[in-house]
């Protein structure tokens, strides 16, 4: 901004006037180069004397997850909403205010976590960093499971409202130190089937574990949760490839009575009904279409019990869904109120569908055959 003196003549009179002239920004385009990305960066010198300058970022045209991750980031904290806005091509831009090289205010990629392609962003003022956004899809699709299966409905509305292909941004505090917001609230056990990596993370608190399984180019999240006596699954499919996320599946388990657990499935391809029932009559040979038995002996009784299991439609058979369903309405012990999720081993799941009580002791029904 430069002042002008600017004298008039009026009826033979002069006058004085001080005027404000804005000079134009004028802004300077680099190439900018992360690894083995080529970015755009534009510069402005804002204060000449100061040399304080404005830095813009622009990851248009990159082929990265950048300008989805600011528009969540924008959506997620409204602190940020100054600094990261669209330019008239719609493409998403952020900047920053330096001093002599030196980040003030404003939001800066972390280049090393780019590279590492887990990327962080941090919230600058007066030089300091105030906040850090990272991008994490494990907790972004166990954060949506347990919103879903705890029905809140505010926070599922928040992450209906991500642009698409987006996750949402974890959020830390300049006091905040990262394995502060960890998984040390779960014990991690680690299975492996067919070439998948099947992790298991067990609630210390609360009568909930999650699961996470990894193959080629795609990965699966479950949350299985106890609540008022009945067992609730709800599972998502994430395509790392085309970033693209599958559909939502569920299944609710409850007790009918004392003698008979019913199961409902929703899968994208439909319904399915799913019937457990206890039976003391027992024949030696088995063999109907959709259904599974499995036999049971209570204590030292020498008469076993078979609990019979009438299996769902629209389910993919053999699915981890599938198996999960079929080992927790098969169990005669699932609904003791003196036990939870964690007292059950979970080893068996995919090979025979069954789950056992970790604990011989507490154990009332022993499985006879499969």
């Amino acid at each position: 901004m430069k002042k002008y003196v600017i004298f008039l003549l009026i009826g033979g009179s002069v006058f004085g006037q001080e005027v404000e002239v804005k000079k134009e920004i004028e802004w300077a385009r680099d190439f900018v180069q992360i690894g083995n990305t080529e970015y755009i960066q534009y510069k402005a010198i804002e204060n000449d004397s100061l040399q304080i300058e404005k830095i813009v970022s622009n990851f248009a045209d990159t082929n990265t997850s950048v300008e989805t991750e600011l528009e969540a980031i924008k959506l997620t904290d409204s602190v940020t909403e100054p600094y990261i806005y669209r330019n008239n091509k719609h493409n998403t831009l952020f900047y920053g205010i330096y001093e002599r090289g030196a980040i003030v205010e404003g939001l800066v990629l972390d280049s090393l976590s780019f590279v590492g392609g887990n990327n962080r962003y941090h919230l600058y003022a007066n030089r300091e960093v105030q906040k850090t956004y990272y991008f994490d899809l494990d907790k972004h699709y166990f954060s949506f499971l347990e919103a879903s299966v705890g029905s809140n409905n505010k926070v599922l509305d928040y992450y209906y409202s991500l642009p698409p292909g987006a996750i949402s941004p974890f959020i830390l505090s300049s006091k905040q130190d990262e394995s502060e917001v960890n998984d040390e609230g779960f014990e991690k056990v680690v299975y492996s089937n067919q070439g998948k990596e099947i992790i298991y993370f067990f609630s210390k608190t609360e009568d909930n574990f999650r699961i996470k399984v990894t193959e080629q180019g795609k990965v699966a999240y479950y949350i299985v949760s106890k609540q008022a006596g009945n067992i609730f699954i709800e599972n998502i499919e994430y395509d790392l490839l085309t970033k693209e996320e599958g559909y939502l599946n569920k299944a609710s388990i409850v007790n009918v009575g004392f003698a008979q657990k019913r199961a409902t499935t929703i899968t994208e391809k439909g319904k399915g009904i799913w019937d457990a029932y206890f039976e003391e009559f027992l024949e030696s040979k088995w063999n109907e279409k959709g259904q599974l038995v499995y036999d049971y002996r209570r204590g030292n009784e020498k008469k076993n019990t078979r609990m019979r299991v009438v299996v769902g439609k629209n389910i993919e058979e053999n699915s981890l869904l599938y198996n999960l369903v079929v080992s927790f309405i098969n169990n005669p012990e699932l609904f003791r109120r003196d036990l939870t999720l964690r007292d059950f081993d979970y080893s068996n799941v995919n090979s025979n569908k069954t789950i056992s009580l970790k604990s011989k002791k507490d154990q009332k029904y022993e499985l006879v055959t499969k």
